[in-house]
């Protein structure tokens, strides 16, 4: 090439270099524009969840928890859970979810056998540390209680609903008594202290008009609480009257109170 012509190429070469320079800063600006702000904060994990809590069901157990404290600079993107039958030493295949509910149940478990679990958040920069390990809890059957009996049936007409302890003296309160036939079926006489020595014509009476309305009369002897001895007891039973024996004796009431009356019980004739 003559030499004549050197001075003009050189200037051409400078402008190139300086061309490749320029296209190489504005290509850096372009990828340094592509990078978000707060880049070099760059996401990580999120922390574990918290709080998780395991509820048995019939071969399922539904798991709660509280979200992690810290997500990582991401949105969350879902939950990974795993269980273990031996107390932690070795664990399932981890379960994934991509919800970010706090709750999800566990199928198709074992009835009978106690199961821990664990829970792990995830975003886009991974998965978290696992949650402290549950509580151990056993999955069952749900036992349904049988239906109760159905109630029984309502007694026949006329038949004996209610029996009185009729502890007192022929009067107004034997005409109250006769007045609820034939709901009351039942009238016990209870004196206190055998059978007596004479005829009550005032019990003979009371005693007709009773079992006159349809209700029974029975009665028995003072047995002192199991005091008395069972000869004494016996020879009252089969002491040999005959007809309505019974006497009235006054008390500090009037003559109203059980303790007031003696009766032959079962050998006397109204007592059968």
């Amino acid at each position: 090439m003559p030499r004549h012509l050197s001075p003009v190429l050189a200037p051409t070469r400078a402008r190139t270099r300086l061309g490749v320079r320029a296209l190489a800063l504005l290509l850096a600006s372009a990828v340094l524009a592509l990078v978000p702000v707060g880049a070099a904060n760059a996401a990580s994990p999120p922390s574990a969840p918290t709080g998780v809590l395991a509820v048995a069901g019939d071969t399922t157990v539904t798991l709660t928890w509280v979200a992690p404290a810290s997500t990582g600079g991401s949105q969350l993107t879902g939950y990974r859970l795993r269980y273990s039958t031996n107390g932690g030493s070795s664990w399932s295949s981890t379960i994934s979810t991509s919800s970010t509910a706090l709750t999800y149940t566990v199928t198709r478990l074992r009835n009978g056998r106690a199961y821990v679990f664990q829970v792990r958040a995830a975003n886009r920069a991974g998965t978290g540390p696992w949650s402290v390990t549950t509580a151990a809890v056993t999955p069952s059957a749900v036992v349904t209680p049988p239906p109760p009996p159905p109630p029984p049936p309502p007694p026949p007409s006329g038949a004996q609903h209610v029996a009185v302890p009729s502890y007192f003296y022929p009067g107004a309160l034997w005409t109250q008594l006769g007045a609820g036939a034939p709901t009351v079926g039942l009238a016990v006489v209870n004196p206190s202290s055998g059978p007596g020595t004479a005829p009550d014509p005032n019990y003979v009476s009371q005693v007709s008009q009773t079992r006159a309305l349809g209700i029974k009369v029975v009665g028995y002897v003072d047995t002192a609480y199991g005091l008395r001895t069972l000869s004494d007891v016996e020879a009252d039973v089969d002491r040999p009257f005959s007809g309505h024996h019974v006497r009235h004796r006054p008390g500090s009431d009037g003559g109203l109170a059980s303790e007031s009356v003696e009766l032959v019980p079962i050998s006397c004739g109204f007592c059968r």
